[in-house]
């Protein structure tokens, strides 16, 4: 009889070329026996000044950014929801309270992901799906590594 551990995870990370730091943000996907398999893109729980760095831009550019996450393909692949684990209940400090996305400002990760169903692991087609997602992530990538490339 063999036995199959029970949970057996196989990860990859990509890094897009533009970006020139250790710490940028990139895509991940994850695949696992028991769990969830997702394709995500990203930065999650950067560092508090990368965090602020982020947020500053975010405020700065707003219309860039909401042009990106409201752009069909990406809407299409994420929705609107980005982690929201341990986002704050507050906007933070250094920020206007009536800015007119606050809850963005609020978040800590600035990760989207997409839940694959476990039959789209072995479809011919996977591939293909995990490029339409790693195209459509791109923008909000981009964005994010120019502002870490920018502080760093």
């Amino acid at each position: 009889m063999t036995r199959h551990p029970i949970k057996v995870i196989l990860a990859r990370i990509w890094r897009i070329q533009e970006a020139e730091k250790a710490n940028a943000v990139g895509i991940i996907c994850m695949l696992s026996r028991m769990e969830r398999v997702f394709f995500s893109a990203g930065v999650w729980s950067p560092e508090p000044n990368v965090l602020k760095a982020l947020r500053k831009s975010i405020f700065e550019n707003y219309e860039e950014f909401d042009t990106i996450r409201n752009e069909v393909d990406f809407r299409k692949n994420f929705g609107n929801s980005f982690y929201e684990e341990d986002k704050l209940k507050r906007v933070p400090v250094g920020f206007p309270s009536d800015f007119k996305d606050p809850e963005i400002l609020k978040l800590k990760h600035y990760l989207v992901s997409h839940d694959l169903a476990d039959s789209r692991v072995m479809d011919v087609n996977l591939l293909e799906k995990l490029d339409e997602l790693a195209k459509s992530a791109f923008p909000l990538n981009k964005f994010l590594n120019f502002t870490i490339d920018e502080m760093i």
